[in-house]
């Protein structure tokens, strides 16, 4: 599905606008906002005479804009800003000026103690990338006349300076996408819901005859203007309609450092494990990891033993730490489905930092078993596979099976099993309304992979139920992912499922 894709970059990260209500400060800024400022820019300085030359062709792109219902806006994290008070003049100049016939340089440029008002200025502070996105749906009907929108008003986007008290500077452009670049946008994710009563949380938004009482609006202040000493305030504004701004849940992408492993008597060529030795990589990796730590002054959330390690008390399974993933070479049908590849990630939604002390310190970094040199960590920045595990999906299959909690005999006690997923899939931070459906099974879901019962696995884990999982979300989310018991040595590892 195609979609009208307005961008504001905000370049100062500050914003200024209000709420209807005047109560608080808004943000986003609202669809409405935004249709007022172009609509504004559209005729602003030399963009009035391109407008007056076709005239009705721009107020039916912008009648065509106000029938587009905007279904999602992507927004960043914000804060509250300092709250101050500015005194500017009432812009009563005129009337001033033939009471008194006195005027000053100051009174034009400040007004007269008894000619000026306040207003009260509450900033919001843009965190992130300070990137607001709006998303209009369109129906294939639809597409070539937002093509002609886009292209025939870009003198009004690159005119837009900003969407609040002319404060804030913002940059403004348009363009049409599909469903898969909705997965690469910033920010957190907010579906508009139609509402009749007005909150903290509803946004006004533009609907059929916006323009034309816009028109009225604009009308009525010319008029004001036009008759010196009128005071008559402009019709008010009224046609829009309002919506609740509910933010999705939506999963982070984890901070990952990627390696290549690689022999020891040469960089360029791999060194290669079978798919059933998942685990003794992993230990490897986890090894090398605890190594360098133990010789760094690096810092980790609850020590090393429990971070790095993994050495956790009782039935915290939960506790945040590193996990070593072992990545089976996949990519096409002929792919030979060993492991070439490894990535240690941080806990959904770490900042990277900790990634950033594994990049630096394990780069060349030689493994050893029981003493023995046997490879070498290699620091990559090719994707080739690591996209393949990373790459935002629906449907995710596993490549090495889940580890449950505990054995069970899968023919009588399917739904005990079913439910131990449930608990591995909250288990690894991943929200449970994020999950449509799930399946399982002892034999896996693609061809690159082997049966649950040949992987090979410490005596910890022989007598726990080992099954392959399909696991379907309500939206594409990005990998890598990965649950149940044996998520921190690469067991449960989850790839897109093409």
């Amino acid at each position: 599905m195609k979609h009208l894709a307005i961008r504001a970059v905000f370049k100062d990260c500050v914003y200024t606008g209000r709420r209807l209500d005047k109560t608080g400060s808004e943000f986003p800024p609202s669809p409405y906002r935004l249709y007022q400022a172009l609509l504004s820019s559209a005729h602003y300085a030399g963009n009035q005479l391109i407008w007056d030359e076709k005239a009705e062709h721009f107020e039916e792109l912008f009648a065509f804009f106000e029938s587009l219902r905007c279904g999602t806006i992507f927004a960043p994290k914000f804060r509250k800003g300092a709250e101050f008070v500015w005194y500017v003049p009432k812009n009563e100049g005129d009337t001033y000026h033939t009471q008194t016939n006195k005027v000053t340089e100051g009174d034009w440029l400040f007004g007269t103690p008894a000619g000026r008002t306040e207003k009260l200025v509450a900033n919001i502070v843009v965190e992130d990338k300070p990137i607001v996105t709006y998303l209009y749906p369109l129906e294939e009907a639809d597409e070539r006349k937002a093509e002609e929108f886009v292209n025939d008003l870009r003198y009004a986007f690159r005119d837009t300076s900003y969407l609040g008290r002319s404060t804030d500077l913002v940059h403004l452009s348009a363009s049409i996408i599909d469903d898969t670049e909705i997965l690469k946008l910033p920010g957190q994710r907010h579906t508009l819901l139609p509402s009749k009563n007005y909150s903290p949380r509803s946004l006004p938004a533009p609907v059929p005859g916006t323009f034309n009482e816009l028109r009225k609006v604009h009308q009525s202040w010319e008029r004001m203007n036009a008759i010196p000493g009128n005071l008559t305030n402009p019709r008010p504004r009224h046609e829009y309609g309002l919506f609740y701004l509910r933010a999705e849940t939506i999963l982070p992408q984890r901070a990952v450092a990627k390696f290549l492993l690689r022999r020891l008597d040469d960089r360029d060529r791999p060194k290669t494990y079978s798919l059933s030795k998942t685990l003794e990589v992993a230990a490897l990796l986890r090894h090398a990891t605890l190594a360098a730590a133990q010789n760094a002054s690096q810092v980790f959330p609850g020590g090393i033993e429990q971070y790095v390690v993994g050495h956790i008390r009782g039935r915290e399974l939960t506790v945040p730490r590193f996990a070593y993933l072992p990545l089976p070479s996949i990519g096409h049908q002929y792919t030979d489905p060993g492991i070439r590849r490894a990535v240690i990630a941080e806990p959904i939604g770490g900042d990277g930092s900790l990634v950033q002390w594994v990049s630096d310190s394990l780069d060349g970094c030689v493994l050893q078993n029981n003493g023995y040199k046997i490879a070498q960590l290699v620091l990559t920045q090719d994707n080739t596979v690591f996209e393949q595990y990373e790459y935002p999906a629906n449907t995710f299959i596993t490549m090495t099976p889940v580890i449950l909690a505990k054995g069970y005999k899968p023919r009588r006690h399917r739904k005990a099993i079913a439910d131990a997923l449930w608990q591995a899939i909250q288990e690894a931070g991943i929200p449970l309304d994020l999950i449509r459906t799930f399946e399982f099974d002892d034999i896996p879901y693609t061809t690159r992979s082997i049966p649950a019962k040949e992987f090979r696995v410490p005596e910890e884990y022989r007598h726990r139920e080992r099954v392959h999982v399909r696991l379907t979300f309500k939206r594409a989310i990005p990998g890598p992912i990965v649950i149940g018991s044996g998520r921190f040595r690469g067991m449960g590892l989850f790839c897109p499922s093409t």
